[in-house]
């Protein structure tokens, strides 16, 4: 598992999230629902590091990049996408 020291982490990432949360993009449903032990597992580190963030699930026939459009239309400037199959 990667250490992460949330001091450095938050002072880096946080001109990038100028006071709006990440988001973390996945499929949960990915390996057979193994992906949501994954997911899990980012969420607690970005927690660890004090970066803020939110969650959205993928979907399908490509309205995973509408609502990644959404969240960037709406000020998001950080995306982190994880992923699956």
């Amino acid at each position: 598992m990667a250490v992460i020291d949330s001091s450095q982490s938050l002072r880096g990432i946080s001109r990038w999230l100028q006071d709006v949360p990440a988001v973390l993009v996945a499929n949960p449903t990915a390996h057979s629902g193994k992906a949501a032990d994954s997911i899990r597992v980012a969420r607690a580190l970005l927690d660890e590091a004090h970066v803020p963030h939110r969650f959205i699930a993928t979907e399908p026939d490509g309205r995973t990049v509408d609502r990644v459009r959404e969240v960037i239309n709406d000020g998001a400037r950080v995306v982190i996408y994880m992923g699956g199959d």
